[in-house]
């Protein structure tokens, strides 16, 4: 007959397993260069005239999942990352065309002024007007949640809300914590208009769309998981900088940052930075590049015909330790034709040189001492037509980074709206001695 354990050694067992439980939940964490990541906005194809520009709208059919905008075209994919253009005609821009009912209709919602997010204006400022927009249903855990949009693309405050019921068509009630997707500063703003898709390991996605500042109408798309709460209630967490991708992590909506953040915003106006450029044009300065918003941009002569762009990542005053970072990944966003009003015809080919593209071709490389530089990425052969790109790289520990445009679309001038580089702290350079003059004694 077995004798019952007793609490000592069961407790002490219990820790061992936890032990082991833990170090194995250690060793499957993601690690840089073994799982992909993505950022915000998403690096979408275009392509036959058509682009990724918001009202996104994405379904899942047999283990498939199938994107479509407002710019036109379908996007394919079978993972939620990589994603395959295919021109299609005949689908309706948001919302599809609604010429027929299967019934009665039924006013669900209405706008609420009480409702603070959904009011027109950038600081919510208009309390009688709004534009209600954009519904998607979703069906989770027996429970119905209607998205909607509010109070309009011109505004930064664009941002997603929901009401749940037992029933599709209700009654609805008021999430209490609305708005589900919101933010108003940085790259990723006006973030609505979307839909909620399950991922191939079960969970929830919400696809959105990004309006940008700077030019009115200008918009991409973005993605961050959902999580369910106890009760029932949805939350988003937008994101801007390197996430895990779907599949990657058990728990996205609390695991899902990869850890990098931004270490170029405004490094190029910083005290005592040594960051340089090649040329700018008046009102699109060189710094724009870096500002961390989407309402400016970068604009290089017309006659520059290798664009460079270096950034001083560690900038201080000569009596400070210089900062150094472990660089892994760059986003870069161009603004995509809507500009200045000028416009270019495409460059010639000479015979024996390579065709033209559209797409964006550039380097990237980086510098201890901003004399030398190695380079960390090589996308001069680049075929893939895109104005939003992120491109990740085996860390490499630096205080400058350069780009290098050598290729883009001539149909219109060169306009980076943002050149974003992510990374972390990784030691320093010593400071500078202070050399001190005698003083002279008074006479």
């Amino acid at each position: 007959m077995r004798r019952p354990m007793n609490r000592r050694i069961r407790r002490l067992c219990m820790a061992v397993l936890a032990a082991a439980a833990g170090l194995s939940a250690r060793a499957v964490e993601p690690k840089l260069g073994t799982s992909p990541r993505y950022c915000n906005p998403l690096p979408m194809v275009a392509g036959d005239g058509a682009s990724a520009s918001g009202d996104v709208t994405v379904i899942r059919e047999e283990g498939r999942y199938y994107m479509y905008c407002t710019g036109g075209g379908a996007w394919v994919s079978d993972d939620l990352l990589d994603w395959e253009f295919h021109a299609v005609t005949g689908v309706p821009v948001a919302p599809d065309d609604l010429i027929r009912f299967a019934g009665a209709h039924k006013r669900l919602f209405t706008f609420n002024p009480d409702h603070v997010w959904e009011r027109y204006g950038d600081m919510n400022e208009y309390t009688d007007v709004s534009w209600i927009e954009g519904p998607w249903m979703l069906k989770h855990n027996g429970r119905y949640y209607l998205q909607y949009s509010a109070s309009g693309t011109q505004w930064r405050t664009y941002a997603g809300g929901y009401y749940t019921a037992d029933h599709p068509t209700g009654p609805f009630h008021y999430a209490p914590n609305n708005p589900l997707t919101r933010r108003t500063d940085g790259l990723v703003t006006g973030t609505a208009h979307g839909s909620i898709v399950e991922a191939p390991d079960g969970n929830l996605w919400q696809f959105y769309t990004i309006v940008l500042n700077n030019p009115p109408g200008g918009r991409r798309v973005g993605m961050d998981p959902v999580a369910v709460d106890a009760a029932g209630n949805l939350s988003v967490r937008i994101s801007d900088t390197p996430q895990w991708v779907p599949g990657v992590v058990a728990n996205p909506a609390r695991d899902g940052d990869s850890g990098s953040v931004a270490v170029s915003v405004n490094k190029m106006r910083a005290m005592n930075a040594l960051s340089r450029f090649s040329s700018q044009q008046p009102g699109h300065d060189a710094a724009y590049a870096v500002d961390n918003s989407s309402g400016t941009w970068w604009e290089p002569s017309p006659d520059d015909a290798s664009p460079t762009l270096t950034i001083d990542l560690g900038s201080a005053t000569r009596f400070d330790v210089t900062q150094l970072f472990a660089i892994d990944s760059a986003r870069l966003l161009f603004t995509g034709g809507r500009r200045s009003g000028r416009a270019e015809s495409a460059a010639p080919t000479t015979a024996g040189s390579a065709p033209q593209t559209n797409a964006f071709q550039y380097t990237i490389d980086a510098s201890t001492d901003g004399e030398t530089f190695s380079m960390v990425l090589d996308e001069r052969a680049n075929a893939v037509p895109r104005n939003t790109i992120f491109n990740e790289f085996p860390p490499v520990t630096c205080r400058f980074v350069r780009l290098t445009l050598v290729n883009w679309p001539r149909a219109t001038p060169l306009g980076i709206i943002e050149f974003t580089v992510f990374g972390r702290a990784d030691g320093f350079l010593p400071a500078e001695t202070p050399v001190l003059e005698p003083i002279e004694e008074a006479r």
